[in-house]
């Protein structure tokens, strides 16, 4: 019989040498040891609450569709609007706890905001990668650590942040 005693094998320095792709294993965990999962909002997938894809949507209840009946049916009216003197009570008009739907001093009625919603949706990798939420990067790109560049809108146009700055 042979004895394997004292000889080191493959398995012992295969955690040493185990290639890998991300320097943070895809995680955010850093020093903590284990995290709270959380579900996938579209394949109901427990996922690490660290690794999750995160994206925070603000939408409005109502459809685009219905907000013109919506704002036709609305007791508000416009902000630009006089009431008669009759419906506007004169000693409220000074305080907004009492009568809210009026603005300042001047009788004039404040325009009505749908509400929306507020939504923190979670992602698992493979629905991100899916509804091209994140994208897959070459190896170089993955060395890149900086922010994806943010667009803004200039006359109905977007734009480069870097063309923001210079003057025309």
């Amino acid at each position: 019989m042979i004895s394997h005693a004292g000889t080191s094998t493959k398995s012992d320095n295969a955690k040493d040498l185990l290639t890998f792709k991300r320097r943070n294993h895809g995680r955010n965990k850093n020093g903590r040891g284990h995290v709270k999962p959380v579900r996938c909002s579209n394949c109901s997938r427990c996922v690490p609450k660290d690794k999750a894809i995160k994206r925070y949507t603000v939408r409005p209840m109502v459809e685009l569709a219905a907000v013109r009946d919506i704002t036709e049916a609305l007791v508000y009216k416009d902000r630009g609007q006089l009431e008669s003197s009759t419906e506007i009570c004169t000693e409220c008009l000074g305080t907004s706890e009492r009568r809210p739907d009026v603005l300042k001093n001047d009788g004039r009625y404040l325009e009505y905001t749908l509400p929306k919603f507020y939504i923190k949706i979670h992602y698992c990798i493979s629905c991100a990668v899916h509804a091209h939420i994140v994208r897959v990067r070459s190896r170089v790109g993955r060395r890149s650590r900086a922010p994806p560049p943010r667009f803004r809108f200039k006359d109905g146009k977007k734009v480069a942040p870097a063309q923001v700055a210079k003057p025309l």
